[in-house]
């Protein structure tokens, strides 16, 4: 996982957290517009953590094929 997919998983988790709040400022005000931002902010966060654990599986399988790989050619040259 490089530093950008990074960043949009830590900003996924902050903004998840920020619409919870959103969400819950509109149920105590009885604010249905506030309440409902506040879940929409949260099905976008959740999306920008599934795509930085998306990506992150992504490169965890690239590195596993590298390194299969690499050991293949190893016992080619023994």
């Amino acid at each position: 996982m490089d530093k950008d997919e990074a960043k949009t998983g830590l900003a996924g988790v902050v903004e998840g957290v920020k619409g919870k709040a959103k969400e819950m400022t509109g149920k105590v005000m009885g604010d249905e517009e506030v309440t409902g931002q506040g879940l929409e902010e949260q099905k976008a966060a959740a999306a920008k953590r599934d795509s930085a654990r998306h990506a992150a599986e992504a490169d965890k399988h690239q590195a596993q094929a590298d390194a299969k790989h690499t050991e293949a050619d190893l016992r080619e040259e023994r």
